[in-house]
């Protein structure tokens, strides 16, 4: 009896989000502010850190792929939404690819070709450079550049 009463005081209550949600637009300068990559050579703590503290064991491919791919989903769930190129390189997800070196390149560069984003980034760490100083340079223009070199000199 007491059931009957509760659902028959039961409403419905429809929620509608209005509007879209955007995303937030980076420019590929704009991790400067928070690494020693200045210009396209100039060494980095942070990388020397990561290389040196680097696992042998991940020179597996199928262990690197893996491992990129789990690491690469977290980052993405993670970062999606951040408005900080600063939060974006220091998730312990995006450091984790850093640390894979080389050997994550060819998942990196797969990954930026089919769908630019942010993870460019991680070949400035993984090579110690950038591949560009213009301030102005977008992160679509920067992952078209490192695919270009890359593959050029595969």
């Amino acid at each position: 009896m007491e059931l009957t009463r509760l659902k028959s005081n039961l409403k419905v209550i429809s929620i509608v989000a209005a509007g879209s949600v955007s995303l937030p637009s980076f420019a590929y300068s704009d991790i400067d502010k928070y690494s020693n990559i200045m210009s396209v050579s100039n060494n980095s703590q942070f990388v020397n850190y990561l290389k040196k503290n680097s696992d042998a064991a991940f020179t597996n491919k199928f262990t690197v792929e893996s491992l990129f791919n789990y690491h690469y989903k977290k980052w993405q769930s993670k970062t999606k939404f951040l408005s900080s190129s600063y939060a974006i390189v220091n998730n312990e997800d995006f450091k984790s690819i850093v640390r894979l070196g080389e050997s994550a390149v060819p998942y990196i560069i797969k990954s930026i070709k089919e769908k630019p984003s942010t993870l460019v980034w991680a070949l400035n760490y993984i090579y110690d450079k950038k591949i560009s100083t213009r301030r102005n340079l977008t992160i679509t223009d920067a992952c078209k550049l490192w695919t270009k070199m890359i593959e050029k000199n595969l």
